[in-house]
């Protein structure tokens, strides 16, 4: 019940306001921040962040490397990358100079720069720093800590396509975490990561038990979103059925409550390819729509590719039905809105700085493969040598079903280059 605990927090600061020792209005400040990012409101939960280190006298670094570590996990959740690595460098030096009571907020923060590294394709830092990260976490016992350490180090594998590893680690996670009784928390955390690996690497019936065993245990917030999505994902490019409908209707709610981006593209993507296998084409475009609103305004330049591709494909389809109609305004606004959504997208990852033969790198450029695929097709220029060639990237990063959906393509590119009936 996060309103009630905003409002009790709120009163003792009203209550209690800052006198000489400014510490403790600090300290209840950030957890007004705590309670407000629990309830989803980020920006007034920043706010309640700086205004908290406002208050902390100067002398308390340790205090200060907290705080700073708690804003950089933030903005790294959001996609905020450059911001996210500056709080968490400048945490770092505050823990450094606070000493060794400090020192459980040097691995916080080191753990948040692991993972900006990651998705920036540093590979080798990203693996150096989380695992620091981890082994500060378990000699000082810090469990929740320790788990995040090892959830993080999952996606910095997965980002190197090291995704049967990444499944591996988050197992072990899971067993560590069942030995110490907290299965419910951080195991099923380990449980969602480890469904989104398998659904990458195909492995869907794997990755159903994973989502549904996590979903026993799961009632609301990150937990069921990060497991949810992932059985949604797989029911709806499955089956296309009643029960996608139903968890994506819970996740889109959830993210009132867990807005990351990560969460929220992928969510709304996954929206978008239901309502096309369901003939629903106003709510793809909607959906698709969302997606893309939350991606363009973060920096998470791998989501905005992905989303990119997923967007052509609905803008694609919303093309077809035009020309069916004869709308030639619908035509052209569904070309102009793909084509501004690959130049955006292009934009990012060019920006990135992630060196060209990073595995993530690579994921993401047969995204932007897909994408532009689409866009000629949406121009009228489909051609099944792309689409071959789209084919050929997913199947050399080992992504059986992006393969499937561009030799699909493929054959619907052939079949309409109006072959004789024998090549048909």
């Amino acid at each position: 019940e996060t309103a009630r605990a905003v409002a009790f927090v709120a009163l003792a600061l009203a209550r209690r306001p800052a006198a000489r020792d400014r510490s403790a209005p600090a300290a209840r400040t950030e957890r007004l921040a705590a309670y407000l990012t629990a309830g989803g409101d980020r920006e007034a939960a920043f706010a309640a962040y700086d205004r908290a280190l406002e208050l902390l006298p100067s002398t308390a670094t340790g205090d200060r490397a907290r705080i700073l570590a708690l804003l950089a996990q933030l903005r790294m959740l959001e996609g905020s990358f450059t911001e996210a690595e500056r709080l968490a460098e400048a945490a770092m030096e505050a823990a450094e100079e606070a000493g060794p009571d400090a020192r459980a907020w040097l691995g916080h923060a080191t753990c948040t720069r692991g993972v900006v590294d990651g998705w920036l394709g540093r590979n080798d830092a990203a693996i150096e720093r989380l695992e620091a990260a981890l082994a500060i976490a378990v000699d000082l016992g810090r469990l929740e800590d320790a788990f995040r350490a090892r959830a993080n180090l999952t996606t910095a594998l997965a980002l190197q396509g090291r995704r049967e590893e990444a499944v591996e680690v988050a197992r072990q996670g899971i067993a560590a975490a069942m030995a110490a009784g907290l299965e419910v928390v951080h195991g099923n955390a380990l449980r969602g990561n480890a469904a989104e690996f398998l659904v990458s690497l195909g492995r869907w019936r794997e990755a159903r038990e994973l989502a549904e065993r996590a979903l026993d245990w799961a009632p609301s917030g990150f937990l069921f979103v990060n497991a949810a999505l992932r059985l949604a994902t797989v029911e709806a490019e499955t089956t296309a059925g009643d029960a996608a409908v139903r968890l994506l209707g819970r996740v889109l709610l959830e993210l009132e409550t867990v807005p990351d981006v990560q969460f929220a593209a992928p969510a709304y993507q996954a929206a978008a390819s239901l309502a096309l296998w369901r003939g629903d084409l106003a709510d793809a475009v909607r959906s698709i729509e969302a997606a893309w609103a939350r991606v363009r305004a973060s920096e998470d330049w791998a989501i905005a590719a992905r989303t990119a591709a997923a967007g052509l494909a609905v803008a694609d389809a919303r093309a077809r039905v035009a020309r069916e109609r004869r709308d030639l305004a619908d035509l052209a606004g569904a070309r102009a809105w793909a084509d501004d959504v690959l130049r955006h997208a292009t934009r990012m990852v060019e920006q990135s700085g992630a060196p060209a033969d990073a595995w993530v790198r690579r994921e993401v450029e047969a995204d932007l493969a897909t994408a532009r695929a689409y866009a000629a097709r949406l121009h009228g220029r489909d051609d099944p040598a792309t689409w071959e060639a789209v084919a050929a990237r997913w199947g050399a990063l080992g992504r059986p079903y992006e393969r499937a959906r561009a030799l699909h393509r493929l054959i619907e590119a052939d079949l309409e280059a109006g072959h004789p009936a024998g090549e048909r």
